[in-house]
């Protein structure tokens, strides 16, 4: 299960992390919703006191696998199809 917290940051709204499967859960403030897999609990916690959480999340699309969720009966659902 994943527990989101709030951010203190322009970009990202949330984060939340599952120790169980090492997956981190981002909700940027546009709204999107990325899941980035293998994360581990020590990157989740530097990500929690980083001074500025978009500029981490940039380092870390780089190296963990990631995708974006899409909500059923959104404009984004259309444009995947």
């Amino acid at each position: 299960m994943i527990i989101f917290e709030g951010c203190d940051s322009s970009n990202v709204s949330s984060i939340g992390y599952c120790k169980y499967t090492s997956v981190l859960s981002v909700i940027f403030s546009n709204g999107g919703t990325y899941l980035y897999f293998g994360v581990s609990d020590a990157i989740f916690d530097e990500l929690k006191i980083s001074e500025s959480k978009g500029k981490y999340l940039n380092g870390i699309k780089k190296y963990y696998r990631f995708t974006k969720l899409v909500m059923p009966g959104t404009q984004e659902e259309q444009h995947a199809q």
